[in-house]
């Protein structure tokens, strides 16, 4: 199986954080702050966790494209195993 923890303290952790707080080496100087991801599942309906919804957010086929750039970088062309959409989610659900 991948190492999830080592993808996200990979591509994740300067902006959100190793513990996921929004706390990252960059954060300071990032408008808007990075999300805080340990209160995704108590901020969801039910208390559960969306492991769908964010693994979306990661790849970017969750996020509106109308309004320009999203607020954080997609990291889909980036995590997908062979560059083709929808080829692999392995890391991405790794991380999530």
């Amino acid at each position: 199986a991948m190492d999830g923890k080592a993808l996200y303290l990979k591509y994740c952790s300067a902006c959100h954080g190793e513990t996921g707080k929004g706390d990252g080496v960059v954060s300071g100087q990032m408008r808007p702050h990075p999300n805080d991801l340990t209160k995704i599942a108590k901020e969801s309906p039910g208390g559960a966790f969306p492991s769908a919804d964010i693994a979306g957010r990661i790849d970017g086929s969750e996020t509106a494209r109308v309004h320009g750039d999203p607020d954080m970088p997609v990291w889909g062309d980036v995590l997908r195993e062979n560059g083709k959409p929808g080829s692999g989610p392995g890391k991405i659900i790794a991380i999530t």
